[in-house]
């Protein structure tokens, strides 16, 4: 498997058995809408790929769960930062179950790894990369000669970024590694103990921590949205590098923006949209293919006409799947016919070169549908072998990308259920529907519907 690298704008194929991955996670001060929804699904269906290629994955994901939001949040609703945080840690993941998002192997919290953080910071300080002032640390930028390299800005255009200049630091790029405790911060009890005073870690120090923490350094990938490039991920590499002395990451993976009818999201333009408002309307499964429909480095934008144009494509693979499962239970019931064998071998190359070349999910569907496609024409021509390999292709496919995880497999009839179907044809025949209905509406207190076709009946569950 091939990922696009940031740092180094190109392709980087991923050849180690053991694959650390870190994703930066959510700040949770309110509900996570769907640019949270775009980046875990992203990258969750990247490590269920590289788990389904035989890749023992260790997956890291953190909380940041303080941080100037939380606070004024907490101080506005007389709350502490860690009521307001938990409160919407347990709203994001309830978020992603129903997105189908894999748990992390550890979502650390900030909070919970104060002295790692001091630690790092101290480390930072004694190696002449770090200063401290007034009970603030800084990072010296032009102590590091490699800053500006991920995000490839000129010095001039990392000046422009910094629009609060603050005289006490020694260069205007410098950031915050440590900030000193302010009322709102004591008001809201989201500050700590530290050589320096109380206080609380700055934004990007965490990330260099906690991952250094659980996944050792050099990791394989460090995954986020493009709007982390710079400046936390470009901080994070210049912190973890001063500290290691290597270059931290192996790949940096960053997906793009999602929009909302052709506009960036944004409190101001009143356009977020939540996670749970789409997925209490369509369901979770129909937004996660949704978002897989474009490839990861490519923009998306939502819209009531794109996720009503998923749903029915969403629609169409379940119906495909409904009705391999309906002939494979009645070739199982009856007996097997003189059927067609099937070659899936194309479509199985070419779903795995477009999840291979940088997790192409926009292709991998477009196989999907394919594969649909030609299954819907040749579902009454093959044989129960060859309807079992594709219904078990097709789930495979459709598991990596996280959709129909808990398909319920329609069963074989009953030998007394059989009874009934030939007793039901007969009445068919004989023109007696009000016994066929009957014998239906039996059908269907055992949690059976049977429905009518060309072909006989079938039934689903």
């Amino acid at each position: 498997m091939f990922l696009f690298d940031t740092r180094t704008s190109s392709l980087v194929q991923v050849l180690e058995k053991r694959v650390r991955i870190y994703v930066c996670g959510i700040t949770p001060y309110d509900y996570s809408h769907l640019g949270h929804a775009r980046s875990a699904v992203v990258f969750d269906t990247m490590r269920r790929y590289l788990e389904f290629k035989g890749k023992e994955v260790v997956f890291v994901q953190n909380y940041t769960d303080v941080d100037d939001k939380i606070v004024a949040r907490a101080v506005r609703e007389g709350k502490t930062q860690k009521e307001i945080a938990e409160r919407f840690i347990a709203e994001y993941e309830e978020d992603m179950r129903k997105l189908n998002v894999k748990r992390p192997d550890y979502s650390p919290r900030v909070t919970e790894n104060i002295p790692e953080i001091i630690s790092f910071i101290e480390r930072l300080l004694e190696k002449g990369f770090a200063y401290e002032v007034d009970g603030d640390v800084f990072f010296h930028v032009p102590s590091f000669p490699k800053y500006g390299e991920l995000s490839k800005q000129s010095i001039d255009e990392l000046n422009r970024h910094r629009i609060e200049p603050d005289p006490r630091k020694r260069d205007v790029k410098d950031f915050a590694l440590w900030k000193k405790a302010k009322e709102e911060d004591i008001m809201a009890k989201a500050c700590f103990d530290s050589p320096w005073g109380i206080g609380r870690p700055g934004w990007h120090i965490e990330c260099s921590v906690l991952s250094s923490k659980f996944l050792g350094v050099p990791f394989e990938i460090h995954g986020g949205g493009r709007d982390l490039i710079f400046p936390h991920h470009e901080n994070e590499r210049a912190q973890s590098f001063a500290v290691f002395g290597v270059e931290p990451v192996k790949i940096w993976v960053h997906n793009d923006f999602l929009t909302i009818s052709g506009e960036k999201m944004s409190k101001s333009l009143g356009n977020i949209v939540r996670i749970r408002d789409v997925v209490s309307r369509y369901g979770g499964e129909v937004l996660r293919y949704f978002l897989l429909t474009a490839h990861y480095r490519s923009s998306i934008d939502y819209s009531e006409s794109g996720i009503e144009r998923a749903k029915k494509a969403y629609d169409y693979i379940k119906n495909t799947l409904t009705n391999l499962d309906m002939e494979i239970a009645f070739l199982k019931t009856f007996g097997d016919r003189n059927g067609r064998e099937i070659d899936l071998s194309n479509f199985k190359n070419r779903f795995l070169n477009a999840m291979d070349n940088d997790l192409n999910t926009a292709k991998a569907i477009a196989e999907i549908h394919s594969l649909s496609n030609h299954l819907n024409r040749e579902l009454h021509y093959l044989s129960l072998r060859s309807l079992e390999e594709s219904f078990k292709t097709l789930r495979t496919f459709l598991s990596i990308l996280g959709l129909f995880e808990d398909w319920k497999r329609i069963r074989t009839l009953k030998e007394e259920e059989v009874e009934m179907l030939v007793e039901r044809e007969l009445a068919r025949k004989e023109g007696d529907f009000e016994k066929a209905d009957e014998i239906r509406k039996k059908f269907r207190e055992r949690g059976l519907i049977l429905i009518d076709t060309k072909w006989g009946v079938r039934w689903y569950e």
